[in-house]
C-alpha cells in the first residue's frame, strides 16, 4: 500500500525570495508572518510586520501588532511604542480601530492625564461621529470614570448625545441612569447653570432643563441616525482587504456618497470622513479616489486635495498606474504644469514604463501643453519602446489619429501603411481603425469612398495574419460602410459574399458558432447593432428595394422619353403609382 509523502514546509528563506520578487503579495505575506510567528523570534516578527505595512499601511491589525511587539522588542518604552501609534493613526488614514488601541495603549501606560486625555480628544474629533465609534466612546467614557471627574463626564456625554451611532439609544440610557445620581454641578459647567438660572430659579427645574436639552440632542441625533443607517447598516467591510469588493458595496457607497453630497446641511467636515472612510474600504478602486479629489475641488480644498493624492501615489497604490495619472491631471488643472509633468516623468520611467495608458496620458499632456508637433511624434515612437507588439500597434494607431486631428493626412496613411505590412497586419483594431480613418474623412463622394476602402477587402479577405472570426468583423465593418456610404449596392453584395464565405468556411473546419457569436458581439463597434444588422435576410430586402427602384427608374425614363415633357411626365408617372 503506497503513501503519500507530504511536501516539506516552506523555508523562511523561500518566503522572502517570493515576497522580494512580488512584494504585494499578501497571502504571501500572511503565510511568512504565520511561519516567523510560529519561530518566535520577535525581531525578525517586528521587521516583518514593518516590510507588510510599508505595502498595504490600511492594515490596522497589523499596526497593532507591531505596536505590542514593539513594546516587548523596546523593553516596554512608551516612547517608542508612541512613535508606531502616531504613524499609524496617519498612514491608516481613517480608523476607528486604530485610534481605539491608540487611546487604550496610552490610558494603561501613561502617568500623565492630560496626555491621555488629549489623545482621546484627537481620536474623537478625528473618527468619533462614526457610526461604529462606540468602542472608542466606551473607552473615553470608562476613563472618565475611573477618575471620579463627574463634570468631564457628563460633558462627553452631552457631545455623544449628539451624534447618530449606532449604540445610541444604549448610551441614552446609560447616562440618564447616570444623571439621576449626580448633583446639578455634576451634570453642567458653571456657564451652562447660569445661563439656565435665567429662566429657571428652583435648582430642580434647571435639572429638569439640562436633561431636556439633552433628551432633544438624542432625540435629533435619533432622527439622523434612522436616516443614515440603511447605508451604514449595508456596508459590510467597514475595513481594507485586498479582495475585491462585491458591485452591491460598490453601489451602496455610490448612492450613500451622492446622497450625502447632495443635502445642503452636510458640512465639509462631515463628507470629509465620509469619504476618507469609504477610501478605506474602497481603496482598489480609483473612481473613488477621483470622487474625492473633484468633491475637494468643488469646495475649493485644492491643497487637502494635493495632499490626499500625494498619499495616494507614495502609500496606499504606489504601484498603479491610473492613481499616478489621476495626481498628475489634477496639478495640470491646478495650472501646476511642471509638477504634472514631474508626476508623469516618475510614471513613464518606473511603473508606467511599457503600458499604454500612461504613454498616452503623458503625450496628450504634452500635446495639450503646445509642445512642438515634431516632439510629440516622437515621443509616440520613444514610448513604445519595450512595449509588446499589440501594445506598439495601438500606440501606433493614435498616431495616426493624431496626425488626422493636425491635417497630415499622408503622414496619417503612412502610419498605418507601416503597421498593416508589419506585426500590425494581425491585430482587428488596427484594421477597424483604418476603416474608420478612410471613412470619415470629410468631403468624399461615393466613388472616392469605394476607391479609397475597396483595396481593404482584398487584402483582408486573403490575409494570412487574420483568423476568419477577425476577417468577419472587419469585413462587416466595410459592409456596413457599403451600406450608408457606397455608391450602390452590388458593392454590398461583394462583401457579403466574402463574408459568407468565410462563415461558411468557418463552419466547415468545426469553428464553433457560439465562438463566432462571442466574438462578433465583442467588437468594440460605435454601433455593432448596425453591423450585425447586415444579415442575408436584411440585405436580401435591401437587394430587393434596390431592384425595385432600378425598375421603377427606368419605366419612369421610357415614361418621359415618349412624351418628351419631362416635368408633366414625372407628375402624371407618380399619379398613375
Amino acid at each position: 500500500m503506497s503513501t503519500t509523502v507530504p511536501a516539506p514546509p516552506a523555508t523562511i528563506e523561500s518566503f522572502e525570495e517570493a515576497l522580494r520578487e512580488n512584494p504585494s503579495d499578501y497571502y504571501k505575506w500572511e503565510e511568512y508572518i504565520a511561519r516567523l510567528e510560529a519561530d518566535g523570534d520577535k525581531n525578525k516578527i517586528k521587521e516583518a510586520y514593518e516590510r507588510l505595512l510599508n505595502e498595504f499601511p490600511l492594515m490596522y491589525g497589523f499596526w497593532k501588532k507591531l505596536a505590542d511587539v514593539t513594546f516587548e522588542v523596546e523593553n516596554g518604552a512608551f516612547d517608542v511604542v508612541i512613535q508606531v501609534y502616531e504613524k499609524a493613526v496617519e498612514q491608516s488614514l481613517y480608523s476607528v480601530e486604530m485610534w481605539t488601541h491608540y487611546c487604550v495603549f496610552v490610558a494603561e501606560k501613561s502617568n500623565d492625564l492630560n496626555q491621555i486625555r488629549s489623545t482621546f480628544e484627537r481620536a474623537v474629533n478625528k473618527v468619533g461621529n462614526d457610526f461604529l465609534a462606540h468602542a472608542l466612546w466606551d473607552q473615553y467614557i470608562d476613563f472618565e470614570t475611573s477618575q471620579d471627574d463627574f463634570l468631564r463626564l457628563s460633558l462627553v456625554y452631552e457631545r455623544l448625545l449628539q451624534i447618530p451611532l449606532r449604540d445610541l439609544t444604549r448610551y441614552h440610557s446609560k447616562y440618564k441612569t447616570y444623571a439621576s445620581s449626580r448633583t446639578t454641578a455634576e451634570l453642567a459647567t458653571p456657564d451652562q447653570i447660569q445661563q439656565l438660572m435665567q429662566t429657571h430659579q428652583l435648582d430642580e427645574a434647571v435639572r429638569i432643563a439640562i436633561s431636556d436639552q439633552r433628551d432633544a440632542y438624542y432625540t435629533a441625533a435619533a432622527a439622523e441616525l434612522e436616516r443614515i443607517k440603511p447605508f451604514e447598516s449595508a456596508v459590510e467591510r467597514p475595513y481594507f482587504h485586498v479582495q475585491p469588493m462585491d458591485e452591491k458595496q460598490l453601489q451602496n457607497w455610490r448612492r450613500y456618497l451622492t446622497i450625502e453630497e447632495s443635502r445642503p446641511e452636510t458640512s465639509v467636515q462631515r463628507m470629509n470622513h465620509l469619504y476618507q472612510k469609504c477610501l478605506v474600504s474602497c481603496c482598489l478602486y480609483v473612481e473613488f479616489w477621483s470622487r474625492y479629489v473633484r468633491y475637494l475641488e468643488a469646495v475649493g480644498s485644492l491643497q487637502d486635495a494635493s495632499d490626499i493624492l500625494s498619499k495616494l501615489i507614495t502609500l496606499y497604490r504606489r504601484n498603479d498606474q491610473s492613481s499616478h495619472i489621476l495626481y498628475a491631471q489634477f496639478e495640470e488643472r491646478a495650472q501646476h504644469v511642471d509638477n504634472a509633468r514631474a508626476i508623469y516623468a516618475n510614471l513613464i520611467q518606473g511603473i508606467g514604463k511599457s503600458h499604454v495608458e500612461s504613454a498616452l496620458q503623458y503625450i496628450y499632456f504634452e500635446r495639450r501643453n503646445a509642445t512642438d508637433q515634431q516632439q510629440i511624434a516622437q515621443l509616440f515612437s520613444t514610448l513604445q519602446e519595450g512595449m509588446d507588439v499589440k501594445s506598439r500597434a495601438y500606440m501606433q494607431t493614435q498616431l495616426a489619429k493624431y496626425y488626422i486631428s493636425k491635417n497630415e493626412l499622408e503622414n496619417a496613411r503612412l502610419a498605418y501603411q507601416q503597421l498593416t505590412s508589419g506585426d500590425g497586419a494581425a491585430h482587428v483594431f488596427v484594421w477597424l481603425s483604418l476603416i474608420e480613418m478612410e471613412a470619415g474623412l470629410p468631403g468624399v463622394d461615393a466613388n472616392d469612398q469605394e476607391s479609397r476602402l475597396d483595396p481593404l477587402l482584398h487584402v483582408v479577405s486573403s490575409s494570412a495574419l487574420l483568423s476568419n472570426a477577425d476577417k468577419i468583423k472587419v469585413l462587416k465593418r466595410l459592409l456596413e460602410y457599403a451600406l450608408s456610404l457606397g455608391k450602390d449596392l452590388l458593392h454590398a453584395r461583394q462583401i457579403e459574399s466574402k463574408v459568407l464565405a468565410l462563415e461558411s468556411e468557418t463552419e466547415e473546419q468545426g469553428e464553433a458558432r457560439g465562438v463566432k457569436r462571442k466574438a462578433d458581439e465583442s467588437v468594440d463597434d460605435r454601433d455593432t447593432k448596425v453591423a450585425r444588422s447586415a444579415s442575408p435576410n436584411t440585405l436580401a430586402q435591401q437587394y430587393a428595394m434596390y431592384a425595385a427602384y432600378q425598375q421603377q427608374q427606368q419605366q419612369y425614363a421610357a415614361y418621359a422619353q415618349q412624351t418628351q415633357q419631362q416635368p408633366d411626365a414625372y407628375a402624371q408617372y407618380y399619379a398613375q403609382q
